[in-house]
């Protein structure tokens, strides 16, 4: 009797343990998807909100005056900004259902403006089987900009260098060459193939030694 009373009282501290285990576990995740940036959400198999971050509750609220409690049916949040630019949610989620994966950037228009998210839906295993979705649709429209910017940039500096009369040459910390406007060509007489990857000095030494042979009137190889 004495080993039966031990042997339940062991066993209740291990189902107090689990539980609080498990309760621990639980604000540690909700925890984590709180502080999330952008809008975060996990549904269930039957397309209900399991929990969502802040920042998707408060758009909601914002949106349609209705707060978002576990249970209740997904909604779609991109739409809430512009509903011109409607996603396939549903054959979103059923493809992560059948454990495919989905992260592609959306482009929508908020005041005029084109705004980019990158959208992930990720499905949540136990064992085999997708017992949920995670999913997240997180703002990237300043990187978007900062990348086009750089673009533009590329396209102006390549436009100016290559329509340009000027030798302009690059070369790396070690001094051989990674590029040469057009015009290189005209003053080293080499195409773009025999210098890059030279030494910066040994193509405009071997360049000038030429020429000074040239002046002299001496011969020279017109293969150098």
């Amino acid at each position: 009797m004495q080993t039966s009373s031990v042997s339940r009282s062991n066993a209740t501290m291990q189902a107090t343990t689990g539980h609080q285990r498990q309760t621990a576990f639980a604000a540690i995740l909700n925890g984590v998807i709180e502080n999330t940036e952008g809008y975060t959400w996990i549904i269930d198999r039957n397309l209900r909100y399991i929990v969502c971050n802040i920042h998707l509750r408060n758009l909601i609220k914002q949106h349609t005056n209705n707060n978002v409690l576990p249970g209740t049916e997904v909604i779609d949040c991109i739409a809430l900004l512009d509903d011109t630019q409607l996603l396939p949610w549903t054959s979103i989620y059923q493809s992560a259902l059948n454990n495919i994966p989905s992260r592609f950037t959306h482009q929508i228009i908020v005041e005029s403006k084109p705004v980019f998210f990158d959208i992930s839906v990720n499905p949540v295993h136990e064992g085999n089987n997708v017992i949920a979705l995670s999913c997240s649709a997180r703002d990237i429209t300043e990187h978007k900009n900062a990348e086009e910017s750089l673009r533009q940039s590329e396209l102006k500096f390549r436009s100016l260098i290559e329509n340009s009369s000027d030798l302009i040459v690059m070369a790396g910390p070690e001094g051989n060459i990674f590029y040469g406007s057009p015009s290189a060509q005209k003053v080293f007489g080499y195409e773009e193939a025999d210098y890059i990857g030279a030494a910066c000095m040994f193509v405009c030494t071997s360049r000038l030694f030429i020429r000074c042979r040239r002046f002299a009137g001496e011969p020279h190889d017109t293969s150098r």
